[in-house]
């Protein structure tokens, strides 16, 4: 346990501490592989979630991700009127290196993945906006605390996690615990998992080179022909404030 928030997984709590679930020679800190515990499982077990009568809706936005002006539409009226069960830009393939074992260790357990021709999909990872009741589900957790190892052995990113919880909700779409068989996710966005797919977070995908950009909106205009909705400075990004 970390604080109030259950993190229990199949690898023992003493590897955490001391660092040895961090595979040799990783290039990523073991405080992101930490974070990425944290935003597929922990927070959805913190009290003010698990109980999953105060919010219908989640958005967890990455440190390193900045929005700097709002959104053409609002992707919680989006969830709201069309019935998906998260609102996205578009699904990505996973990068090779980033789900070594992954679609093995999926199908000693029997569970799919949405797969974009032969590659692994992936979506949602640096800014998750979802159906709460998806994340909170004992089948999408269940599938979390399955696969978590991945994230210290093999960098496996919460986008792969969230790609496995909307394959799953297709898979048990008429359980009246994902909504039922009229649920919209799986009647009407069942091409697209039960995601709906918007631009209005093209800027995350195909970022700007912003490197001549002073933060005027109008000057992003004439250089870039809009300004950017969201920045991600990555692992390059450092404030005094703000560090692992």
């Amino acid at each position: 346990r970390c604080g109030t928030m259950d993190l229990s997984a199949s690898f023992s709590e003493a590897s955490l501490l001391d660092g040895s679930a961090s595979a040799p020679g990783r290039c990523w800190p073991l405080a992101w592989m930490h974070s990425m515990r944290l935003a597929t499982a922990g927070i959805f077990r913190h009290p003010a979630l698990a109980l999953g009568d105060r919010f219908d809706y989640i958005a967890l936005v990455n440190a390193d991700l900045f929005l700097v002006r709002p959104p053409p539409v609002d992707p919680f009226m989006l969830l709201h009127r069309c019935g998906c069960t998260m609102a996205y830009d578009r699904f990505s393939v996973e990068v090779p290196g980033c789900y070594d074992g992954f679609q093995e260790i999926l199908g000693r357990a029997g569970l799919p993945h949405p797969m974009i021709g032969t590659g692994v999909a992936s979506i949602g990872g640096q800014l998750l906006v979802a159906r709460l009741s998806l994340m909170l589900s004992e089948t999408y957790l269940s599938i979390a605390d399955y696969l978590a190892e991945g994230i210290y052995l093999h960098r496996w990113g919460d986008q792969l996690f969230f790609a496995a919880a909307i394959q799953a909700m297709q898979t048990q779409g008429n359980d009246e615990k994902w909504g039922g068989p009229d649920d919209p996710a799986v009647t009407d966005f069942a091409g697209s998992y039960g995601v709906c797919l918007h631009d209005m977070f093209f800027d995350l995908i195909e970022p700007h080179n912003l490197s001549g950009w002073t933060g005027s909106a109008a000057e992003a205009e004439a250089l870039y022909g809009r300004s950017p909705l969201l920045i991600h400075r990555k692992g390059s990004w450092r404030d005094g404030r703000v560090w692992w």
